[in-house]
């Protein structure tokens, strides 16, 4: 799906070249894990923990979680925004562009997101009154996922097994856990 030469942005090709090989062999095992998207014309909300819990291969996750979910909205033709947790009174962002990519990749901060902040989202999402698609992405190790109603939960979690590197997802909805797997992660030269 190219227009005017330019990759598609829910493609691995519209990344810079460095990214790109780093998410590119996450895509295809991502894709196999989301759900199909519920219901009819529902928009597609993401919110990325930039906090402390993502360093390594879990933000290397998190931009393929970002191409995966703008791919997922596109293909059901729906409307996809993203913004970060730690961030509740930014603009969402609303592709998986190179710049896009950039965004999250500099949103990193040694903050967690805090209740006031998950407070501060549940608001917004309030007042925009639409009906959408909600994804929380971030760390396991921080305890339960922020409580946001309806929202899918996919939790990110380095193993740190010293002898397979891996990265074990876990996608929890309405509380409970509805999947996970285990990816294996590009070599450490790639995701530098």
């Amino acid at each position: 799906m190219e227009s005017a030469g330019l990759a598609w942005a829910g493609s691995a090709e519209a990344l810079p070249p460095g990214m790109a090989s780093a998410v590119a062999p996450l895509l295809d095992r991502l894709a196999s894990f989301l759900p199909e998207p519920a219901g009819t014309g529902r928009s597609c909300l993401a919110l990325f923990d930039a906090g402390p819990g993502q360093l390594g291969s879990p933000r290397i996750a998190q931009l393929a979680v970002l191409v995966a979910l703008a791919r997922r909205a596109a293909e059901a033709r729906r409307s996809f925004a993203w913004g970060i947790l730690q961030q509740p009174d930014a603009p969402l962002s609303s592709g998986a562009w190179a710049e896009d990519c950039e965004r999250l990749m500099a949103a990193r901060t040694s903050r967690e997101a805090t209740e006031d902040r998950i407070a501060a989202w549940r608001a917004r999402l309030e007042d925009l009154a639409e009906d959408r698609e909600l994804w929380i992405v971030g760390p396991s190790r921080l305890g339960p996922p922020p409580d946001l109603p309806g929202a899918y939960h996919l939790l990110l979690r380095d193993t740190l097994d010293p002898i397979k590197r891996s990265l074990q997802l876990t996608l929890w909805k309405d509380g409970t856990t509805a999947g996970e797997a285990l990816l294996e992660p590009p070599e450490d030269a790639v995701s530098v």
